[in-house]
């Protein structure tokens, strides 16, 4: 394992910000919300857990792009963004921000004191400072979702989604047993009974 992360000696360096921690829009959902539709203009929001808006902006859709306008910190933010369409085999086309700083084309743009893609803010997705513990704890809760969203399954599947997860549960006592071997040696370690 790497240094970093968010215990000592442990995944990738963490120094970053994740792209949690803005706000973003996406020009896929809003392609297939309909919203990309020239003379269009509406306000994308953000709920709270209780349903109350938290947040919002004010798109303004045109011809070539959209035009973002919102306030931060008492400073208001008027940016036009520039969509591209790139021709899919099948036909059809799918839509692409043209990032305001760098010109690449991406999907996501995030919202700050300024719009911008994640390389021109210098995010990294969560999952980029991740540990082993952290990425077996990820897997585990697909495994447990995957068991648990409703549908129909076979008996083998059912015992083979049970084997993983107690598989993932030995690695994950494997990873932590020698995490706190690193810590604070193996000798403290020695008179625990431990699998």
């Amino acid at each position: 394992m790497g240094t970093g992360g968010r215990r000592y000696g442990a995944g990738r360096p963490g120094h970053k910000p994740h792209t949690t921690v803005l706000r973003s829009i996406d020009v896929r959902r809003m392609a297939s919300e309909n919203c990309l539709v020239p003379g269009y203009t509406y306000q994308w929001s953000w709920w709270n857990d209780a349903g109350e808006v938290v947040s919002s902006i004010d798109l303004n859709v045109s011809g070539d792009g959209v035009a973002v306008s919102y306030s931060t910190s008492g400073r208001a933010v008027s940016v036009f963004v520039p969509v591209e369409r790139t021709r899919c085999n099948y036909g059809g086309s799918r839509p692409w921000f043209v990032c305001p700083h760098c010109q690449r084309r991406v999907a996501l743009l995030y919202l700050g004191n300024d719009v911008g893609c994640r390389q021109c803010f210098g995010m990294t997705y969560p999952c980029q400072s991740e540990d082993e513990v952290d990425r077996l704890r990820r897997r585990k809760a697909r495994i447990q979702a995957r068991l648990g969203d409703g549908k129909r399954k076979t008996t083998a599947t059912i015992e083979r989604l049970n084997v993983a997860l107690v598989r993932i549960e030995r690695e994950i006592t494997r990873a932590m047993v020698a995490y706190l071997g690193r810590q604070f040696g193996p000798e403290t370690l020695a008179d625990l009974d431990l699998p």
